[in-house]
């Protein structure tokens, strides 16, 4: 079902950042190359803990604080380390994501965030109908746009790997993409 945007709205996405050595190897070992039709920088890697669609801007400042000060308070220090299973697209769209092996912590940290944005005037990141994420919500880092090609040639570099791709992370911050 989806949700109607209105101009005085924004997003906010929880993320972790990966380490820049992590994201280069990367890029270097895996992404490099691939054919895809746009390709994120490394610089900007991260894996998608959750978002939040249609935040009114008169509150998207302070519900970022509240949620940068709960992770800064609850959360961090934090050790991230994921090893890259397969890669992926989501339906109806260009984005090409790569999963993880044992996405049980992120899940459950996400959760963890996600229950704590209820605290927050009822703000639920998991109701559809409100906030366009589905509950099977999975972590993900996108790493650009393509094709089922891109993804195809992405995990056959996954498969043929002579050691797994993982990365590590050890900050995770709530960020506002403006509209």
């Amino acid at each position: 079902m989806p949700h109607n945007h209105h101009e005085d709205t924004d997003r906010i996405v929880v993320e972790v950042i990966i380490r820049r050595d992590s994201a280069h190897t990367i890029f270097q070992e895996l992404i490099d190359g691939a054919p895809l039709v746009k390709i994120k920088s490394p610089e900007t890697y991260h894996i998608t803990l959750g978002f939040i669609h249609s935040i009114h801007s008169s509150e998207t400042l302070a519900l970022r604080d509240y949620l940068q000060n709960f992770i800064t308070r609850k959360i961090h220090p934090i050790d991230v380390q994921q090893t890259i299973c397969r890669a992926g697209q989501f339906q109806d769209n260009d984005a090409v994501v790569l999963f993880f092996e044992n996405p049980i912590s992120l899940r459950l940290l996400s959760r963890t965030i996600r229950k704590h944005l209820l605290k927050f005037h009822g703000i639920d990141s998991y109701d559809f109908s409100n906030h366009s994420q589905p509950s099977n919500y999975k972590p993900h880092m996108t790493i650009g746009d393509g094709t089922r090609r891109s993804v195809m040639v992405l995990n056959e570099r996954i498969k043929n790997a002579n050691a797994p791709y993982t990365i590590i992370s050890t900050e995770i911050q709530a960020r506002i993409i403006p509209r």
